[in-house]
């Protein structure tokens, strides 16, 4: 039986295959390029091209050192403080 996780793209395939801006847009929100780049400068935000909204970045959250509970986009927590839906 072949499952679902057998045809998932992995991530060099993404990258560097044949059409890689069209399968990478297929796959990633065109924020994650943003963000994997100012985490690999240090930079605790970046700004978010489809909204204009300032994000925090992983480093930042990891600085900070536990989760707001604001369900942020790069919590690297887990949310573990967001309060649950009512």
């Amino acid at each position: 039986m072949v499952t679902a996780q057998k045809f998932r793209p992995r991530k060099a395939e993404i990258v560097f295959g044949p059409c890689s801006a069209y399968r990478r847009a297929m796959t990633e929100p065109d924020w994650h390029a943003l963000h994997e780049a100012a985490c690999a400068r240090g930079q605790a935000t970046y700004r978010d091209p489809e909204t204009g909204y300032t994000v925090f970045t992983r480093v930042a959250h990891l600085k900070r050192g536990k989760c707001c509970g604001s369900a942020c986009r790069h919590c690297p927590y887990g949310h573990e403080a967001v309060l649950p839906l009512r």
